[in-house]
């Protein structure tokens, strides 16, 4: 008899024979069907996945806020603050705030005479050039107590007519027409002190346009003048506060405005001109391409495509043009539009003449919404961070709020 130490030992090399021979039987096995599909190449395939729908672009009227007075002027900051300017009545400034509730009478501030069109210089700040009066007035948004209120914050009494209002170099710069002190049709102060650090004389010549650009990462400030004799004019260039400004002359054609299409930040700032469809690049003066006629009213979209439009009708969607030759993409003729903005991939028109505002295709202009108003609309602003649009209607003396979707 073995002892059993020996036994174990026999019973243990049998246990490991067995479950050696059963993984060289599992080996060999034959696969099912349900394993060849677990690795087939047409299992493995993906699902074509269902499109997602998304719903159709819409355009929708929140409200309408009162105002005592014809609309004129409006602006945006970057709060989504926005404030309205009136020809007559008891207020002369209304505003808007995101948070408020619509439907209550908004808030307003009465100034000396007519307010021009306003402009945003800052978060709550905003400039209001007072024609009349020759004063620029400083107005500021306080959102610290229950209700807002405006308050006004100081004032530059200007030698000629203020006309735009713009930030740069950490100064507000003011262009100014007619009756000029001395030339000077372009002024800097500082924010803080009210003080005039800059004073820039333009030839005799009357400011157009001012613009602020990054040219190559540099901040750069344009001012367009015209000839009173017209036909030619100037370009100011303004690099900083203590450089010296550089002067273009333009002899053929008024310039209008200078801009890019290619965003905030540009290598390649651009030249409008009055009445003419042609392009300049401001570097050299030469072609840079064509229009497909000569627009009053210009938007980007910051991807090198945009559009315009002019007082005979015509509106046009346009690429910039590599050969200097027209890139028109789409054009249709739609008379009576006021204004036109870029909002992502779409385009608004506002429109007198139908009392529309519609939300377009980018690719070939083609309506995917539209409000339509009892009365002739004037002038619009977007906050698109609330994707809202506001729009003055002066004859019915009411700002109309929208939403839109896409």
């Amino acid at each position: 008899m073995r002892p059993p130490q020996c036994r174990l030992w026999l019973l243990s090399c049998a246990l490991l024979l067995t479950l050696t021979a059963g993984c060289r039987q599992n080996t060999d096995v034959e696969p099912t069907p349900q394993d060849v599909a677990k690795v087939s190449p047409e299992a493995s395939k993906p699902v074509d996945a269902e499109p997602i729908k998304r719903p159709p672009p819409a355009l929708t009227p929140l409200a309408r806020v009162d105002a005592d007075g014809t609309l004129f002027g409006i602006a945006i900051d970057e709060l989504g603050n926005v404030m309205v300017t009136t020809l007559r009545g008891r207020k002369a400034v209304y505003v808007v705030t995101p948070e408020q509730d619509l439907h209550k009478t908004p808030i307003a501030l009465e100034v000396e005479g007519f307010a021009s069109f306003p402009f945003a210089v800052g978060r709550g700040l905003f400039a209001i050039p007072l024609p009349t009066a020759k004063t620029v007035e400083f107005v500021r948004i306080d959102v610290s107590t229950a209700e807002p209120t405006l308050q006004r914050v100081g004032s530059i009494k200007t030698a000629g007519v203020p006309a735009q209002v713009l930030e740069a170099f950490g100064l507000l710069w003011f262009s100014q027409r007619h009756d000029l002190d001395g030339g000077i049709g372009l002024l800097a102060v500082e924010p803080a002190t009210g003080k005039i650090v800059v004073s820039l004389p333009t030839e005799g010549e009357v400011p157009v346009e001012m613009t602020r650009l990054l040219v190559d990462k540099q901040e750069k400030l344009f001012l367009t003048t015209r000839n009173d004799g017209g036909g030619a004019g100037h370009v100011m260039t303004v690099t900083g506060a203590d450089a010296a400004p550089t002067s273009v002359a333009v002899t053929d054609g008024v310039p209008m405005r200078v801009f890019s299409i290619d965003g905030e930040e540009t290598a390649r700032p651009l030249l409008l001109r009055y009445e003419t469809p042609t392009v300049l690049d401001l570097q050299t003066l030469e072609t840079a391409f064509r229009l497909p006629f000569a627009p009053h009213l210009m938007a980007t979209n910051g991807g090198g495509v945009f559009a315009v439009s002019n007082p005979a009708g015509e509106l046009a969607r346009v690429a910039r043009g590599s050969d200097g030759g027209e890139a028109t993409l789409h054009r249709m003729t739609e008379p009576g539009v006021v204004a036109i903005e870029f909002v992502d991939s779409l385009l608004f028109v506002l429109n007198s003449k139908t009392h529309t505002l519609s939300l377009r295709s980018k690719a070939d202009l083609e309506e995917n919404a539209v409000v339509t108003f009892e009365g002739e609309p004037g002038r619009m602003v977007v906050d698109r961070a609330r994707q809202r649009v506001y729009l003055t209607l002066p004859e019915l003396q009411q700002i109309a709020v929208l939403s839109y979707s896409f």
